[in-house]
């Protein structure tokens, strides 16, 4: 399989259905769906107020050609105002033991699987109509959360069966609207509508979170919004696409980072989407360059 000479082909093996409305966010389990035989395990989320999870047929577990999947567990987000709202992101942490998903009332809820069921473990409130974006550090003892006109709030997990605040950090001089912990640091990224990329560090209790670096070209008084982020396999480099139709790839240099100096854009592939209804793929030829 090859990008560069063609020879790199997409083939659709599956299509899940169970959904009554628009599908907004997917989630593959990062422990399932190995070489160890272990079922392959999706989350899905949308305006349909559902939370679906998804497991491949276990006769299937080591079969590269056939990916049947099984509803394995379907639940509607319960409010105690019982409104119901569209569930709008979901993420697993690195274990595949946690699942967080967050509706656009500003709920964010916890899932623990607990041998092939998932029971509620934890609530976050943040008392504003707005969708939370969220994402794991690579431990699972920590969750980010962001939404439109509050700060990005890092939560720890608890013995007690619940999250703690321990920090919330003002997102910059728009409005976050995603963020990304580092695969392999608890260094915090998150992008916004001001087409800046911000980076967080802790102090040595993970206490306290300063802003160290920003990426991109600020623009306050613009138009433009960095819609998402995301890292390579290695962790060594990060891309953003922006709504001012551009995709930059960022090298990561963590010490770098911890001092607060500049890194400069940068053999993986980069998937991209847009409202153009297109997928595109790049590719990195030898000279570095996409």
């Amino acid at each position: 399989m090859n990008l560069a000479d063609g020879t790199f082909e997409l083939k659709e093996i599956e299509t899940l259905r169970g959904h009554t409305d628009r599908v907004w966010c997917i989630a593959w389990n990062p422990a399932t769906g190995g070489v160890d035989g272990v079922p392959a395990m999706i989350a899905s989320c949308g305006a349909d107020k559902k939370r679906i999870i998804w497991e491949q047929d276990p006769a299937q577990a080591y079969s590269r050609a056939r990916f049947d999947f099984l509803v394995l567990m379907m639940f509607i987000q319960h409010v105690l105002d019982k409104h119901a709202s569209t569930v709008r992101w979901c993420a697993w942490d690195r274990r595949g033991k946690l699942l967080a998903t967050s509706s656009i009332d500003g709920d964010t809820r916890i899932w623990e699987n607990v041998t092939g069921n998932f029971l509620f473990f934890s609530g976050l409130k943040n008392y504003n109509n707005a969708p939370v974006n969220i994402s794991w550090n690579a431990s699972g003892m920590l969750l980010a959360t962001c939404l439109p006109r509050q700060p990005i709030c890092i939560w720890k997990v608890a013995f007690t069966v619940r999250f703690i605040a321990i920090s919330c950090v003002a997102a910059s001089e728009g409005n976050a609207r995603m963020i990304q912990w580092h695969p392999l640091k608890d260094i915090l990224f998150s992008c916004g509508f001001d087409n800046t990329i911000k980076i967080w560090v802790s102090d040595a209790r993970m206490v306290r979170w300063e802003f160290v670096q920003s990426l991109g070209e600020s623009r306050s008084g613009g138009i433009h919004t960095i819609q998402a982020l995301a890292f390579n396999a290695k962790a060594d480099k990060i891309v953003a696409c922006s709504d001012d139709l551009s995709i930059t790839i960022w090298s990561v240099d963590i010490e770098m980072i911890r001092y607060g100096e500049r890194n400069a854009p940068g053999e993986e592939i980069i998937c991209s989407g847009a409202a153009d209804g297109a997928l595109c793929f790049f590719v990195e030829n030898e000279e570095g360059l996409v």
